[in-house]
């Protein structure tokens, strides 16, 4: 996370009541790390999936942002950063996907309709 408790607390409260461990047959957890900070990321080891959702916010946090997911992901054989942000700044969304290729990350971008069902549920 960005370092919020709050976010945390909540996050952990949602990965404990759900069954994406079971689903998965893999080990989760959520852990918070601040972009850039080796040390809030050290010791975790590599990671096969690492997903973020509204996490493209400001142009100053994207490097770091990258550096981290990178730094989570070295090691793994076809590990994936799956990112889901709404677009607030033209600019900030075009430095993040610039950065992300120089990172070496290989974009695809996928519209809302190529994963929610058809209709939209009304909760959603």
């Amino acid at each position: 996370t960005d370092g919020s408790d709050v976010i945390m607390q909540l996050l952990e409260r949602a990965l404990a009541s759900s069954n994406v461990t079971a689903t998965l047959k893999a080990p989760t957890s959520a852990r918070k790390l601040l972009w850039g900070d080796r040390a809030s990321f050290d010791g975790i080891g590599t990671c096969d999936v690492v997903l973020g959702a509204d996490v493209v916010c400001w142009p100053r946090l994207v490097e770091p942002l990258l550096q981290t997911v990178r730094a989570l992901l070295r090691g793994s054989d076809d590990g994936v950063f799956y990112c889901g942000f709404v677009s607030r700044s033209q600019l900030t969304e075009r430095l993040f996907f610039e950065k992300s290729e120089r990172f070496g990350f290989v974009i695809r971008e996928h519209t809302l309709e190529s994963f929610l069902p058809d209709p939209v549920p009304e909760a959603c």
